[in-house]
């Protein structure tokens, strides 16, 4: 939870810049944020499981408690039996996660992002701030009303679309504005207002007067399909020969396989002598998990560039970690039968 919690907030605050850029709206960013908890659960549980057997094992080492059960006829075999059963769990839930529920929620991720831009203007606007509202166009609002869309003390500056008049620019001052959505698309009405239209430089400004003013507000939207991030697995499969499949369907098994090596891994590593302290063994069990998980991006980048097969994907990468497992349990396992 504390992960979590973490982890949410230091998205919530790359959402938002989104939205006071004027990307999104605020409704956006708190759909987003609630699709964020499956997606960060699927990297947090495994690491979280890892820790927790970590602290939990070193813990009962410390306190003389695997001497007392060790005692009572609970054998290594036996506390690894519960391990296993417990990261089971943990794999089929993450395999759940990142199979199937995360490329539906990468589809509605790029929905939300989709739909955002083509809403109402004024949802995005902050008071007090230049933004920009579409390909050469620059707003500035004194005071928002955002459930009435309007807006006071209005600044509007657009930029010549003609590549002969690149300079020129048409500036659009009013004391009030609103949105309007009519048959012939998405407007802004300026109301009692002035606009200077002419080229910075050049004494040639025109200066109009008015009492309403409409302009057309045209959006460049999204066009990035998400594919193949956002392709069910199943439809994945039968193009796993393209590079950038492979490493998509790679990177989803990464992630369950990883919460079983790192629980093989995390058993070994959480045996402690009680005169250096619970916390001793964490620094190369972290070192073992950054290194795993920086192997995991190498390897998925170099599936993407083709230098990598499909068949040996990231296998490697888990077998050499659990292959370091073993190691470690078969060397505790002799360390304990000659001490």
């Amino acid at each position: 939870m504390v992960l979590l919690i973490i982890f949410m907030s230091n998205q919530c605050v790359h959402y938002l810049n989104f939205a006071a850029s004027g990307h999104i709206t605020m409704g956006a960013v708190m759909k987003l944020m609630s699709m964020q908890i499956p997606f960060l659960l699927v990297y947090l549980l495994p690491l979280a499981l890892y820790l927790s057997i970590l602290i939990v094992f070193a813990r009962l080492s410390l306190d003389h408690e695997m001497t007392v059960m060790s005692a009572c006829g609970v054998t290594p075999n036996n506390l690894m039996a519960v391990i296993l059963s417990i990261a089971i769990v943990i794999t089929l839930i993450v395999a759940a996660l990142m199979l199937w529920l995360e490329p539906i929620l990468d589809t509605q991720r790029i929905k939300i992002f989709y739909e955002s831009a083509a809403q109402a203007t004024v949802e995005k606007v902050m008071p007090k701030r230049f933004q920009s509202i579409g390909p050469n166009m620059v707003f500035y609002a004194d005071e928002v009303e955002r459930g009435a869309l309007k807006m006071q003390n209005i600044f509007f500056a657009q930029r010549s679309k003609s590549k002969a008049n690149s300079n020129r620019w048409d500036i659009t001052v009013a004391k009030t504005a609103k949105e309007s959505f009519q048959e012939g698309g998405h407007f802004i009405l300026f109301l009692d207002g002035y606009r200077y239209i002419g080229e910075p430089g050049l004494p040639n400004y025109q200066v109009i007067q008015y009492q309403t003013y409409g302009v057309l507000i045209t959006r460049e939207l999204p066009t990035h399909s998400g594919w193949p991030s956002n392709a069910s697995t199943k439809s994945l499969l039968p193009e796993r020969n393209n590079p950038k499949v492979a490493a998509e369907l790679h990177w989803r098994m990464a992630m369950p396989v990883s919460a079983l090596v790192l629980a093989l891994l995390a058993f070994p590593l959480s045996r402690v002598n009680p005169r250096r302290g619970k916390f001793s063994q964490l620094i190369p069990a972290i070192l073992l998990y950054i290194l795993y998980g920086n192997l995991l991006f190498l390897g998925r980048n170099w599936i993407r560039k083709g230098e990598v097969s499909f068949d040996l994907g990231l296998w490697w990468v888990h077998g050499l970690m659990a292959a370091i497992a073993i190691g470690l349990l078969i060397y505790r396992r002799y360390k304990n039968a000659y001490s």
